[in-house]
């Protein structure tokens, strides 16, 4: 295959944004309900950035454009997390925003005269700590569970060095060709790579938002794109070890065994309807299969003991959890 131009990778961001907005309202689970909502909300921010970031490099801004890309490329990457997690990945970001809302409060009330109204409710938010709430506060914990070799997240470390203030952005306008270095008004950061890293993200941004919707209807378009500019449909799936000598457990995929027990003799389903094309979506419940006070549970069993590709795996993964606290962003 031919190497893909900047032409192509710009005209796959084009064509994919094109299909999003054209979408119409799409179905979800009733257990998926929180996950499509956060989800919806970060592809769509997704699908906006890599347009913003294509018209600044239009406009000369590449080097800027660098810090758009990297919003893009870790919502894409939190998105992604969030689809192989469902809702218990959905209660861990609401729980990391109301511990973040509380802990802001706390610093705002030192600097500013805040009605105490607003402080109370902020404070009386309930904050219920998780496995997932803890991953999704780090960062590096989200990529680490996806690719535990650490690509993406040194990808998005390189892409700190253009959001916060470092020697990426400030050596940008600086000369070394010249004795003593120069200084310039324009910097030397290339904005070839603006456009493959925003087809990168609204590719496998729509595929993981996809994976929450019935019938994923979008999934045969976008492999379809991806074969086109030669890059992977969609990001690794989540591979964990819950404990030493147990079950490994695939998450996002549907076990090959599954043990479904639904007391009271129905499973609930509800229809979620998102408006993707519309500026202000739209998210409501319109119906349940069953009793809305019928009981469910579901539980899904899934045996890896004869399989020695799951069992190399769980090697694997287990010798990949070992990581320290790590931080957000390279100070």
């Amino acid at each position: 295959m031919a190497p893909v131009t900047e032409q192509q990778y710009r005209q796959a961001v084009e064509k994919m944004v094109a299909h999003y907005r054209a979408a119409g309202p799409v179905e979800t689970q009733q257990r998926r309900y929180r996950t499509v909502l956060i989800g919806h909300g970060w592809c769509a921010e997704v699908h906006r950035l890599a347009e913003a970031a294509l018209r600044l490099v239009d406009l000369g801004y590449g080097h800027e454009a660098q810090i758009l890309v990297r919003t893009m490329f870790e919502t894409t990457i939190s998105l992604h997390w969030l689809s192989q997690k469902g809702d218990a990945g959905a209660l861990g970001v609401l729980a990391e925003g109301g511990r973040a809302n509380r802990a802001a409060a706390v610093d705002l009330e030192k600097a500013f005269r805040l009605p105490q109204d607003l402080i109370d409710a902020i404070k009386g938010e309930r904050v219920e700590k998780t496995e997932e709430s803890e991953i999704f506060h780090r960062f590096q914990a989200q990529c680490d569970e996806i690719d535990p070799k650490r690509e993406l997240y040194s990808v998005y470390r390189y892409l700190c060095g253009f959001a916060h203030p470092t020697s990426v952005g400030a050596f940008a306008f600086i000369e070394q060709a010249t004795e003593p270095p120069g200084l310039r008004g324009t910097p030397r950061t290339s904005s070839s790579a603006v456009a493959a890293t925003a087809a990168m993200c609204v590719l496998w941004a729509g595929r993981a938002f996809d994976e929450m919707i019935v019938g994923k209807p979008r999934k045969q378009f976008l492999r379809a794109v991806a074969r086109d500019i030669g890059l992977p449909p969609v990001l690794p799936r989540i591979w964990k070890v819950r404990e030493p000598g147990r079950a490994l457990r695939r998450t996002g995929l549907p076990p090959r065994a599954i043990t479904l027990a639904v007391p009271g003799g129905g499973l609930q389903r509800a229809v979620v309807t998102v408006m993707t094309g519309s500026p202000q979506p739209v998210a409501t419940p319109l119906m349940a299969a069953s009793s809305a006070s019928s009981a469910v549970s579901c539980q899904r069993v899934l045996t890896v003991t004869q399989s020695a590709m799951y069992r190399q795996v769980a090697e694997a993964a287990g010798a990949s959890t070992r990581r320290g606290p790590g931080r957000p962003c390279p100070g």
